[in-house]
């Protein structure tokens, strides 16, 4: 049985702390060959072109290598000083480079910045080869990763980048693999904003030169090119309240690749903005409690819930909220417990989804309030 509530939010109101514009989205035309803008939170795209045609995702590939680090990170299995041994592979490894020497052990922090900021092929080898033994078994494990998080027209046999006809993703999958990578890793995201490193006496400088448009609010991730697949980037803003993740790629040259992004970016920033409708630890809805000393338990949100809004949209939408509880819920329960989901609605199309939480302990009750409780669930089961 599942508890249902309506929280309807009239658009008069959203309008009068919106800024309203009399027409719609203005029009907007990348020079890339494909592209996606979507909001971080939601997934929602903002824009797309060509988004899920195949592509050589080149270096940015190093973002999926990018997780799968971070994963392992947390998960305990290395530390930032667990050192990898370079084999005489990764050192030959051609491309864009770290300078690593052949039979030095290397630090787990200083390969992740030479993959990250100096986009060094060969760290990528040698982190391959210590995670998994080889490039290829690594590969693999790349893509059941990959395929878990719902990038469905993606394959990697390298950790570079690489050009190969079997190594592809989409711009589309390649926005998946950024917003996991932001969400499920935010200790480590700072990499992705480092502007420079320097190894073996050689400083180089991140590609990603949009770190130093402080306007923009950008802070990572990725930029990759092959003669193939041309100039692209995997970025990612914040300003407003309001994050975006972007994905631009086929570009003629790494100025008209930033140039791209930025147009991009400034388009989000634009046309889309976040209301927040709903406070961290602000009740939402009460659920009904079995067997406890309270008969009801406030659910809360862990984190403010905002609406993606469209600054020049001329209706006025209707949003609807409806709480769904993991019923029956039974004492005890502690705070912070899992107890339900938050669906949003635009209309009829479901926008979002966030966890409920119960927002204190509550403790069993006694004996013969538990039997009863048990007699009335199971009398409205059979109902």
């Amino acid at each position: 049985m599942t508890h249902s509530s309506f929280r309807l939010i009239n658009g008069f109101c959203l309008f009068l702390i919106i800024l309203f514009f009399s027409k719609g989205v203005f029009a907007f035309e990348t020079s890339a060959k494909q592209a996606i803008l979507v909001d971080f939170e939601t997934g929602k795209v903002l824009y797309e072109k060509n988004s899920t045609e195949r592509m050589g995702p080149s270096s940015m590939t190093k973002i999926m290598t990018a997780y799968m680090i971070f994963d392992a990170l947390k998960k305990g299995e290395y530390d930032l000083d667990s050192k990898f041994l370079i084999s005489k592979r990764a050192w030959k490894t051609g491309g864009s480079r770290m300078f690593l020497d052949v039979n030095d052990n290397v630090s787990l922090s200083d390969l992740i910045q030479g993959i990250i900021v100096q986009s060094g092929n060969d760290a990528c080898v040698a982190l391959a080869e210590g995670f998994s033994g080889s490039v290829e078994t690594f590969s693999e494990e790349m893509n059941e990763k990959a395929g878990e998080m719902g990038m469905n027209d993606t394959n990697f046999v390298n950790p570079d980048g690489l050009p190969d006809d079997n190594h592809y993703s989409t711009a589309h999958d390649l926005s998946i693999l950024a917003r996991n990578i932001i969400r499920q890793f935010p200790e480590f995201y700072h990499y992705f904003s480092q502007k420079e490193f320097t190894y073996n006496k050689i400083r180089q400088q991140n590609r990603n030169t949009l770190l130093n448009n402080l306007a923009l609010g950008v802070d990572g991730l990725k930029t990759g090119h092959t003669e193939a697949a041309g100039y692209g980037i995997v970025i990612s803003a914040a300003k407003n309240d309001l994050r975006l993740v972007g994905v631009v790629n086929g570009l003629t040259s790494s100025g008209k690749r930033i140039e791209a992004a930025q147009q991009l970016l400034s388009y989000g920033f634009v046309n889309f903005k976040n209301i927040k409708v709903f406070e961290k630890g602000e009740v939402v809805e009460a659920a009904k409690v079995w067997g406890g000393k309270e008969r009801n338990i406030s659910a809360v949100l862990k984190d403010d819930l905002y609406i993606l809004t469209n600054r020049r949209k001329n209706s006025r939408p209707e949003y609807k909220f409806i709480a769904k509880f993991k019923e029956p819920i039974s004492a005890p329960i502690k705070k912070g417990q899992e107890i339900g989901v938050l669906d949003v609605f635009e209309a009829d199309e479901k926008i979002n989804s966030v966890k409920l939480y119960a927002e204190k302990d509550i403790d069993e009750a006694n004996m013969l309030r538990k039997i009863i409780d048990k007699f009335k669930l199971f009398v409205s089961e059979k109902i």
